[in-house]
This record gives structure tokens, C-alpha cells and sequence, in this order.
């Protein structure tokens, strides 16, 4: 007797670089279940382990089936074992490929059969930074397939980002997972990260000359970025705070052009940012330069459009159009200087011209005139294992919704076929906020001059760094404590030099706090203590010598009401 020998090419579901998976017309039915537990073995070595189970419903089996190949995604399988009917099947292996051979080969008509195998693989998951991230391919629609379910293991404490708002969170049998349906997975690309922050060590090389003698330094955002300075080549000469929150760095104005270079600690891990001040919202509703919703195509927008309800159409509503509206410009990036179009000059003949600012002040647009405070963040995305001199800055959204500032990039949802309303990521790190002026202030690492330009230079860690100590000093001004930060770091609550009387709890991931009990004019300037001491002395002196004088007068005043 001939027996056959079927290859399941489409079985496996995860092809690398979102392939489609096709499958030839075969006289049978499957149904697929697929697991995913990833297993960090040490810093440097991760592994999945997979476990893949199949009903294969045969419908007219006439010669006799021998075997049926697996077309598995990766050629580096280790640890390839069947998990049941092992007197009935043989399994091996031959690159990519996973070959069952039935002992009794099959014959007849609906027949069923039941494969169950695992193996583990350094391949599946890819590893950035603390981060962990797989890569979901579309499934194509095939006639075989009657039902495919992809599960991804999760440990109890870990964390993890969906960037297309699919998939379940289950638990079953003291598991709990990740769901995805054969519905789910027809969808386009879709990537999972697990893992709750990413760490980065950024070097920014600021210009100081005659036309520019300040710049922003990388801000700290409550429940969403924590910036810690490790090196500054030249301490500023002042340190202010502008409206939209970013903290500015001065120094005096030179002819010659002077290199400030500041070393960084980044940590991104989370997009939840509780609004601080209300009262400033109704400025980031305004219409000005490159947001102006009252003309052009914004305005269009407004009054042709169903914009929604509810303030979450409205946002989806416009997040869609403007993915819709626009074409990215990949030549664009390439260039020196971008010309930047903004919202109110977009039309159908520079639609395609657009890169990530274009994306950012159309949305920022349709949303303020809607009277949704937002604002536009900039600063650097990416996802690479590398250092990277001078990479491509990013522009994205920020909008307030129900008492939080939620981020959004419409030029990645776009670009990476992504949900990036819904879901965000730990790989855009934020340089400053621009809310009330769309210009200014300026991005660190775009300024530039005849003689030199701003770098920027990044690095993704692949571990949490060590903890540095820092110093606060502590002293008591007529029993109270004060505290000193004579850091050129935010500490807790308290800004670079400056005093408080509160300290905060310390959550930092970069340093810990150390206390140091210091005399009163050690905290405070040398001015102010002369101006607090001297009158203190004096009043107590005052007081002395007022008692000695009381003390000998009113004897006197005794014998003469004695004479009396």
C-alpha cells in the first residue's frame, strides 16, 4: 500500500516579519490550540516553550496516511517532545519542520486524530531593553482551519501592553493568559509587550550661543517618566519652570558657541498622568499657530464631519480621520530641515508630505476644537538594541481625559498599523511639552548653528541600573524641619537647591536618599539667616534686659506706695 504524507504548512501561525500563512486544499478540518510561556532563564538567555495541540478531522482517507509535517516558524527547537499518544505517534525533526508519523496509518472516513507536542525556542519572544516583545502576524482566512486560539502565559505579577486593544485576559486551571481568537488573529499585525518599564541612558550635547542661552532639560511626568541627571558639564545659572511644566536650564549669553553636555537616566512606565493644574486647561483649547481649528481643513473637519458625543467618539472619531487623511512621507525624514505644514495649510495636494508633526497638529487641532484640552509631546520613539547618534526625533499627542493626561500617537497607528489610542508603549520617551506655544520652547537635540549642532545620543539598558545615593539636608528653624536639595535633580518633591518643609516618599528607580543633619545657615542662604538671626538676637536681647529693668523698678514702685 502507498501511503501518503500531508505537509500543514499553515499550522504554525507565528511567521516571522508578518507574513500571511496559506495552506493548500486539503480533504481535512483542524482545530488549533497554541500556548506561549516565556521563560527567563538569566540576563542574557530567554526561551519559550510552546505547546501546540491539533484535531484533524479526516474526511475520506482512501490509500492509507502515514504522516503529516509541521511547518514550524523556527529552526532552533530544542527539547522536541509528544505529549500524549505516544504508542500511536512518532515524532521528529528536520529544520523547521516537525514530522508525525502515525503507526497505524489512517484510513476511512472521519477519522479524527488528536497531535500534541511541545518544544522550546530562544526565538519567539524578542527582547528590548526589561521588555519582552512578541510580534502577532495576520492569519489568513482558510477553509482548513475551522479554529485556531493563540494563548500567551502569564506569570501572576507580570505587566504587559496589547498595541491593537485585541485579545482577553483569562484564568483557568491556576493560569492566567493572554487570549487571542481566530477572529482576532485575522486581524493585521498585533504586538504584545510584557513588561512594565524600560530604562535608558541618554547623553544630549546642548548649544549655548548668542541667540540661545537656555534649553529643556528631560522632564520628570508623575505615572509616566522618571529623568535622573548623572553628569552636567557646567552647572546653569538659573533653573525655572515654564508654563507648560518643562524645566528650563539658563546660562549666561556667550559670542562664542559653548557645548553644555548632560548625561541622563530615563525610565518610562506607564501613560496615567493626573492633571495638576485645571485652571490652565482652557489654554489648551485655544486655536494658534499650526493648531488653529477655525480655518482650513480643521475647520472643515468641525462643521462637515459627525465628530461624536461623547468625548470618547470625538477623540476616536478624529484619531481615525487623521490616520485616514494623511500619507507619511518616508522621503521627508531624510531631509535637514523639515518644513513644518501645519493643520490649518493641510490639503489634498500636500496630504501625502506628511510626517509625525503633520499627524500631531491635525489631531491636537480637531481636538481643541472640541474643546478637548491637548497638548503636543516630542521627543524620541524607537525600538532598537543599539546606541544611536542623533536619531529621528518623534512628535505625539497628549489629551486630558476624566482628570489624566493620556498620550496618543497618530503617525505610528498609522505607520505600524498599531492601536496606539487605546494601548501605548514603553519605547517613546518624552523631551518637553508644548501646549500654550506651538514653537517653543525648542526641541533639545534640533537647535543648530554655522559652527555646530545639538546630538543626542541614546542607549536602551537591558537591566535596571544600580541606585545612586543622593544627599538631603535636614536642620530646625524654631521647631520646624526644613530640608535642602542641593541637587541638580528634582529629590521627592523638592526642586534642584531649593527648600521645603515637607519631604515627600521616595519612589525613585534611580536613587536613594540619604539625610544629613546640617547647621540652619547651611540650609538656608546666608542673607536670609542674617535677616532671620539678627532680629531674633535682638528680640532676645530686648527681652533680658527688659525683665533686669521690670525687676529692679518695681521695688521702688512698693515703697512708695508704702510712704503713701
Amino acid at each position: 500500500m502507498n501511503f501518503l504524507k500531508i505537509t500543514f504548512i499553515f499550522l504554525i501561525l507565528f511567521i516571522f516579519a508578518n507574513q500571511a500563512v496559506f495552506a493548500q486544499e486539503t480533504p481535512y478540518k483542524t482545530k488549533h490550540m497554541v500556548e506561549y510561556e516565556l521563560n527567563i532563564e538569566n540576563k542574557k538567555t530567554i526561551n519559550t516553550k510552546v505547546i501546540h495541540k491539533v484535531n484533524i478531522i479526516f474526511n475520506n482517507q482512501k490509500e492509507g496516511l502515514k504522516e503529516v509535517i509541521f511547518k514550524e516558524p523556527v529552526k532552533k527547537i530544542k527539547n522536541l517532545r509528544l505529549l500524549q499518544n505516544e504508542k500511536e505517534q512518532e515524532i521528529s525533526q528536520e529544520g523547521s519542520s516537525i514530522i508525525i508519523t502515525f503507526k497505524n496509518p489512517i484510513v476511512g472516513k472521519k477519522i479524527e486524530r488528536e497531535v500534541k507536542y511541545e518544544y522550546t525556542t530562544p526565538k519567539i519572544f524578542k527582547r528590548i531593553g526589561t521588555t519582552y516583545l512578541l510580534d502577532i502576524p495576520k492569519v489568513e482566512k482558510n477553509e482548513s482551519i475551522d479554529d485556531f486560539t493563540l494563548r500567551i502565559i502569564l506569570n501572576p505579577q507580570t505587566e504587559f501592553y496589547v498595541l491593537k486593544n485585541l485579545g482577553t485576559l483569562k484564568e483557568e486551571n491556576n493560569k492566567r493568559f493572554l487570549e487571542f481568537s481566530y477572529t482576532e488573529l485575522k486581524e493585521s499585525g498585533n504586538f504584545v509587550i510584557l513588561g512594565n518599564e524600560m530604562f535608558y541612558k541618554i547623553k544630549i550635547k546642548y548649544l549655548i550661543d548668542s541667540k540661545k542661552n537656555n534649553f529643556v532639560v528631560l522632564p520628570n511626568i508623575e505615572g509616566r517618566q522618571e529623568s535622573f541627571i548623572t553628569e552636567i558639564s557646567e552647572e546653569p545659572k538659573y533653573i525655572s519652570k515654564d508654563y507648560d511644566g518643562n524645566t528650563i536650564f539658563t546660562y549666561p549669553k556667550t559670542e562664542k558657541t559653548k557645548i553644555i553636555e548632560i548625561s541622563y537616566l530615563v525610565r518610562v512606565f506607564g501613560n496615567k498622568t493626573p492633571v495638576k493644574n485645571k485652571g490652565r486647561l482652557k489654554t489648551y483649547i485655544k486655536p494658534t499657530k499650526y493648531w488653529d481649528f477655525n480655518k482650513g481643513l480643521p475647520n472643515y473637519y468641525l462643521t462637515s464631519f459627525k465628530i461624536g458625543t461623547t468625548k470618547k467618539e470625538k477623540v476616536s472619531n478624529a484619531y481615525k480621520y487623521v490616520k485616514e487623511y494623511l500619507e507619511y512621507d518616508y522621503k521627508k525624514t531624510n531631509y535637514d530641515f523639515i518644513n513644518r505644514i501645519g493643520s490649518e495649510n493641510l490639503n489634498d495636494d500636500n496630504k501625502n508630505n506628511a510626517v509625525c508633526l503633520e499627524y500631531s497638529d491635525l489631531l491636537i487641532s480637531l481636538l481643541r476644537g472640541m474643546n478637548i484640552p491637548t497638548r503636543e509631546l516630542s521627543g524620541i520613539a524607537l525600538i532598537e538594541e543599539e546606541e544611536q547618534n542623533t536619531p529621528q526625533m518623534h512628535s505625539w499627542v497628549d489629551y486630558e481625559d476624566n482628570g489624566f493626561w493620556k498620550q496618543v500617537d497618530p503617525t505610528w497607528a498609522d505607520t505600524a498599523n498599531q492601536d496606539y489610542l487605546n494601548n501605548f508603549d514603553l519605547y517613546h520617551i518624552t523631551f518637553l511639552i508644548r501646549g500654550k506655544n506651538s514653537e517653543y520652547p525648542l526641541l533639545p537635540g534640533s537647535y543648530a548653528n554655522n559652527k555646530s549642532n545639538e546630538v543626542v545620543d541614546i542607549k536602551i539598558l537591558s537591566e535596571i541600573p544600580a541606585k545612586q545615593e543622593v544627599e538631603i539636608q535636614k536642620t530646625i528653624l524654631f521647631g520646624m524641619k526644613l530640608y535642602k536639595n542641593p541637587n541638580i535633580n528634582y529629590i521627592n518633591n523638592i526642586k534642584p537647591y531649593g527648600i521645603s518643609m515637607k519631604l515627600s516618599k521616595n519612589t525613585s528607580k534611580f536613587y536613594r536618599v540619604r539625610k544629613v543633619e546640617v547647621p540652619l545657615n547651611t540650609v538656608i542662604p546666608r542673607v536670609l539667616y542674617l535677616l532671620i538671626i539678627t532680629p531674633t538676637i535682638g528680640i532676645l536681647i530686648f527681652i533680658f534686659f527688659h525683665k533686669r529693668l521690670k525687676g529692679k523698678a518695681e521695688p521702688r514702685k512698693r515703697r512708695v506706695n508704702t510712704i503713701k
